[in-house]
């Protein structure tokens, strides 16, 4: 298996974020998501897209096709491990600026998973642009995996669904899982009376 970056990304993006960074460890104080670490010992890997799925297009039984694009996503990297994420976002005019840089287990999920999926049978014989597939309507994080032989998605940490973490699974897995919780959740928010009690 070959990942292979999207060629959309956002081609002058490290040096956008390498500038970004030296802002933010020289201004002071310096962010929590990045209080401990080195600007000398970071680099970014390759970008890859962050894409949402409402709740209402899951609970009609759309994930992929109906995924949509919010970002773009970095890991930052301190002596080669995953310690932090970058997003960037691209105007009309083409313009990419730094819209929030945080630290959590999505990081390490992220790179735990594609480093994972290298030796996996099921993916050998096709390369593939690594995406993000992000629903927070129903706590679900994974990687997406999109290729000419076919879509994967593999859920990574933080995923609280009860999908198995680090499996590569086709979205006819997913979908009836994810599906369920986005009209249980819909249906909560429907039940849940609104600000004037009714």
């Amino acid at each position: 298996m070959t990942l292979r970056p999207s060629a959309a990304a956002p081609p002058d993006a490290h040096l956008i974020l390498a500038s970004h960074l030296r802002e933010l460890f020289n201004r002071g104080p310096v962010p929590k998501a990045l209080a401990g670490l080195s600007a000398q010992a970071m680099s970014a890997t390759q970008g890859y897209q962050v894409y949402s799925v409402n709740l209402d297009d899951l609970s009609a039984g759309r994930l992929l096709d109906a995924a949509r694009p919010q970002s773009w996503r970095y890991l930052l990297l301190e002596h080669g491990a995953a310690v932090a994420e970058a997003d960037l976002q691209t105007d009309a005019s083409g313009a990419s600026r730094v819209v929030a840089v945080h630290r959590g287990p999505s990081a390490g999920g992220t790179a735990q998973a594609l480093s994972a999926m290298a030796g996996t049978p099921a993916l050998a014989q096709d390369d593939y642009e690594p995406r993000l597939l992000e629903i927070p309507g129903v706590h679900f994080v994974g990687l997406w995996l999109a290729g000419q032989a076919g879509q994967y998605i593999v859920p990574i940490a933080p995923d609280r669904s009860s999908l198995p973490r680090n499996q590569v699974l086709k979205e006819e897995e997913v979908l009836p899982v994810l599906r369920q919780q986005a009209i249980e959740v819909l249906a909560q928010q429907r039940d849940k009376p609104g600000p004037s009690g009714g």
